[in-house]
């Protein structure tokens, strides 16, 4: 994960799936320019925060850390626990960056779209460049293959 790209003692495995959670739930719908450091700095934060709690009696303690805890030592990759701690983390990420801008809707395909738009244009996909070029010009464009839901082009 690039926005820990050293050893960072706060990541555990149980840690490492509930991030990958929150980041492809935040790539997918939010616009994410330069979200590694602030993803680094809030986790590590996060993780702080959970230690201070941790140390205090129960009657003081944050009970959504209890219950995170809890998700975190017992049965941590059941499904409910891990859809609970990435709703959470979700929550908290939240509150912690109110910035976040949501993706144009209508750039976002469903695997079936892309699918079907892959398969009508016979397994070629142009480049934003090429289509615009082509609009211009009335060419057709240069045009690439592509993988659906992969966005990895290759000239053809």
């Amino acid at each position: 994960m690039k926005a820990f790209p050293e050893k960072t003692p706060e990541l555990e495995r149980y840690s490492t799936v509930s991030l990958y959670l929150l980041v492809s739930h935040m790539m997918e719908r939010y616009v994410m320019y330069e979200f590694n450091d602030d993803l680094r700095e809030w986790f590590i934060n996060f993780e702080i925060y959970k230690r201070k709690e941790r140390e205090k009696d129960a009657d003081h303690c944050d009970p959504e850390i209890i219950a995170y805890h809890e998700k975190t030592s017992h049965s941590t990759d059941a499904q409910d626990s891990i859809e609970w701690r990435h709703k959470y983390l979700l929550k908290k990420y939240f509150e912690h960056n109110q910035k976040l801008v949501l993706k144009d809707n209508i750039r976002i395909f469903s695997e079936e779209q892309r699918v079907t738009i892959f398969r009508k244009d016979g397994g070629f996909v142009k480049s934003k460049q090429s289509a615009q070029e082509s609009s211009v010009s009335g060419t057709r464009g240069k045009q690439t293959t592509s993988c659906p839901g992969h966005g990895a082009e290759r000239p053809r």
